[in-house]
């Protein structure tokens, strides 16, 4: 009973520390990535779940995924279930996505450092790639330039920041 209570006020651990995968980033010469950086790779995630999951609508599709690589339903996956997804479900090589890029994928969705990734951390995370995708394509439309800081929208931000306050959880 005892360790069933740790499990859910923890939540599951993965086989590296959030903490240890960004030390490993920097020793490495990548560091975790940059607010560009992390819309690109958002992007790159929204384009794997669209060719795993085609037909199904992208707001979705995320979720299903999520919830499939969430195996005891905890609503929190690890870096090992993310690591399983993306070389497993995704079938992404080492060659065309390195381990280091996958921790940065991890250090990007995992910003309260909590060693797990919630399905609302996760649900900001995919609403980048969305909101740089509407951006992008608003800026062709009207035939502009495209701006990436007009892709982080101040509800996402301020969203993370009320999830912060709520759960105690603020990434420092």
């Amino acid at each position: 009973a005892h360790a069933e209570r740790e499990l859910l006020l923890d939540g599951p651990k993965g086989s590296i520390s959030t903490s240890e995968m960004k030390a490993e980033l920097e020793a490495a010469g990548v560091g975790v990535p940059t607010p560009q950086e992390t819309v690109e790779l958002a992007v790159w995630w929204a384009k794997q779940v669209a060719e795993y999951k085609p037909g199904v609508h992208r707001g979705v599709a995320w979720l299903k995924v999520f919830k499939e690589v969430d195996n005891d339903h905890s609503g929190l996956i690890t870096f090992d279930e993310l690591k399983h997804v993306v070389r497993q479900s995704f079938k992404v090589t080492r060659s065309a996505f390195s381990d280091l890029k996958l921790k940065q994928l991890w250090c990007a969705v995992d910003t309260d450092e909590s060693d797990s990734i919630a399905q609302v951390e996760f649900g900001r995370f995919v609403k980048l790639a969305k909101d740089c995708r509407l951006t992008l394509q608003k800026a062709i439309d009207h035939g502009k330039e495209y701006n990436f800081e007009r892709s982080v929208k101040h509800g996402t931000v301020s969203r993370g920041l009320r999830y912060a306050v709520a759960t105690g959880n603020w990434g420092l």
